[in-house]
């Protein structure tokens, strides 16, 4: 083989694979765009989920229950009802935390606390529906077609590169909600919470808002 022939083939195949990568960047963001425009109009969402946490010392995962409420543009509740009693609420500016074990509440401010404020942003990124703007700090790609999820890598200079390896979300068929959350973390631990009983663009009951005790779906 010369190296005429073989310089020929080389650039053959870095065109193609320079196609490929193209091709793949467009189909990305299209599907980002197409999820974005499906979403649009989310006023509010509720739904139950089931976490469970897979630690990498430990075999069996710890599995928590409860629901999750969000309302545009940034309020965020996370009850946990079992195995512990526990509420995470985020709103105007403000995160409030409740553990029901001491019966004891936290308050943030979420703009003064850099780990508060990452979670916030991811939060309402991931329940929003805006995943063209997830794009900024994620490299995303699509990890299956039926059900469609999306894989997300931090970029190495985000702050979520520091302790989120990756992030799979699997939509429902509609692509009107997720179904499912996975979180991979850099310590080898892992997060997959499931949602089900979603309710869309409802009025959210003015519990879901309240820290101590309080159940947003009665």
């Amino acid at each position: 083989m010369t190296v005429r022939t073989l310089t020929m083939m080389l650039l053959v195949f870095l065109g193609c694979a320079l196609s490929c990568r193209v091709s793949s960047a467009d189909d990305v963001a299209d599907t980002l765009a197409n999820i974005t425009q499906q979403m649009a109009d989310l006023k509010s969402v509720q739904v139950t989920f089931v976490q469970e946490k897979r630690l990498a010392m430990f075999t069996a995962p710890i599995v928590m229950r409860g629901t999750l409420s969000w309302e545009r543009p940034d309020a965020f509740a996370w009850h946990v009802d079992s195995p512990v009693q526990y509420a995470m609420i985020m709103r105007k500016g403000v995160a409030l935390q409740w553990d029901g074990e001491h019966n004891t509440t936290q308050e943030y401010k979420i703009g003064g606390n850099p780990v508060m404020r990452v979670a916030s942003q991811q939060l309402q990124r991931w329940f929003s529906g805006n995943y063209q703007q997830l794009a900024v700090d994620y490299t995303i790609s699509i990890g299956s077609r039926n059900p469609l999820i999306l894989t997300c890598v931090p970029h190495p200079e985000s702050p979520e590169a520091g302790f989120i390896k990756r992030v799979s979300i699997q939509f429902r068929d509609d692509l009107r909600y997720i179904s499912r959350i996975t979180i991979e973390e850099v310590s080898g631990d892992q997060t997959d919470i499931a949602f089900d009983n979603v309710r869309l663009n409802e009025i959210i009951p003015i519990d879901a808002w309240r820290a101590e005790g309080s159940k947003p779906h009665g």
